[in-house]
């Protein structure tokens, strides 16, 4: 059986120790999968990762110079 549970921002956060800005910052870069309903955010629990997602890594100045 497939859970199709619906959770808000805070839900993800409180499930990952991560504020609303961290899980917004997330979805925004498409790390976090989720639908805008209205005004809201709605995850699906099954397409939650079983970690905190990564950061994507930015350049450093050193690498940023050489390209």
């Amino acid at each position: 059986m497939v859970n199709n549970r619906l959770l808000t921002i805070e839900q993800v956060g409180k499930l990952y120790g991560k504020n609303y800005k961290q899980v917004l910052y997330a979805i925004e870069k498409g790390v976090l999968q989720a639908e805008k309903v209205g005004w809201a955010w709605i995850i699906r629990e099954e397409h939650l990762p079983d970690e905190w997602p990564p950061r994507a890594k930015n350049k450093t100045s050193k690498e940023a110079t050489e390209c």
